[in-house]
């Protein structure tokens, strides 16, 4: 999160759907700020 501020990245937009669903799909599957920085 820290290289997130510091690098001036948002932060992702939750998926209020996957809350609470058993599964890590939400909670551990968040891509880092290098994989999003890729990706544009």
């Amino acid at each position: 999160m820290v290289e997130r501020f510091r690098q001036g990245i948002p932060l992702t937009v939750a998926d209020r759907n996957t809350y609470y669903g058993g599964a890590e799909r939400g909670y551990t599957d968040w891509p880092t700020a290098q994989q999003e920085t890729a990706a544009v």
